[in-house]
């Protein structure tokens, strides 16, 4: 099974992607000529883009706290799409300053980023200057944990390691429970996607924690969070499940530092 990230969207830019205020108006509207289809985009695979001459749209460029998921929402058009258009393998690696073709868009639109709860909520936010960091987690909720990360599973069986599995890298663990099966939150959070637009993976859900650390959490039977919501270390968010291209009810769970997955149990507090 590929990682659940290499094919998310989430993504985020930050991871979350993902945590800024808009620096100013977003993109840059194509012009009335036909798309001649043969420029590169910053941050595609090696494939390059796909898209067609004559397509009409508009070039959105990419700004601090936004994410493909966001951005295609806010267009209306399908972010699979959109990915395929744009030859971006993962959602979750677009750049800051990207240029993304919106097919069938015929103005630029503003997207909102991410902006989490309690917020100002008096008027919009003026434009601040430069990409701002993440927001460090509420200081009056400090995290239960002991500096290890909650086993997200009542209990469980690890069958699929993270690390190479039939020639690919698995970048996660899976473990398999009964269908059901409470999902918890590994530490303390914040909810930065929680959706099953991504296509294999089913319903989904990342959180981002403290040091610049998140967990997935894949293949949910159901969502009980959204995005936005602040998660305490041990809080039901979800049920196992086998949504998305499971071949069996189980939970897909990475733990990733900045972008780069980790070994989640080097991360995990050992079990009883």
């Amino acid at each position: 099974m590929r990682s659940c990230l290499k094919n998310w969207g989430i993504p985020l830019v930050g991871c979350m992607v993902v945590l800024a205020c808009v620096e100013k108006k977003t993109g840059d509207e194509l012009k009335t000529e036909p798309h001649s289809g043969n420029s590169r985009l910053s941050g595609q695979s090696s494939t390059g883009n796909k898209i067609p001459a004559g397509a009409r749209g508009v070039w959105h460029k990419v700004e601090p706290g936004q994410n493909l998921w966001r951005i295609c929402k806010t267009y209306g058009v399908d972010m699979e799409e959109v990915a395929r258009l744009n030859g971006i393998s993962d959602p979750r690696q677009i750049s800051v300053g990207q240029k993304i073709f919106i097919p069938g868009a015929v103005s630029l639109k503003t997207v909102e980023p991410y902006q989490p709860p309690g917020g100002d909520s008096a008027g919009p936010s003026m434009p601040k200057p430069g990409p701002q960091p993440p927001e460090p987690l509420p200081p009056d909720t400090p995290s239960r944990s002991s500096g290890r990360l909650l086993w997200p599973v009542d209990g469980g069986q690890i069958f699929s390691d993270f690390g190479i599995r039939s020639g690919k890298f698995h970048e996660g663990i899976d473990i398999s429970a009964k269908p059901g099966t409470a999902i918890f939150a590994a530490a303390d959070g914040r909810v930065v996607y929680a959706d099953d637009k991504i296509r294999g993976y089913g319903n989904m859900i990342v959180i981002k924690h403290a040091g610049n650390l998140s967990t997935v959490y894949a293949h949910n039977r159901v969502n009980l969070v959204k995005e936005g919501d602040f998660v305490r270390q041990g809080d039901k968010i979800a049920e196992l499940g086998q949504s998305g291209n499971a071949s069996g009810p189980h939970l897909h769970f990475e733990v990733r530092v900045g972008k780069e997955a980790v070994d989640p149990m080097k991360y995990l507090e050992k079990r009883n």
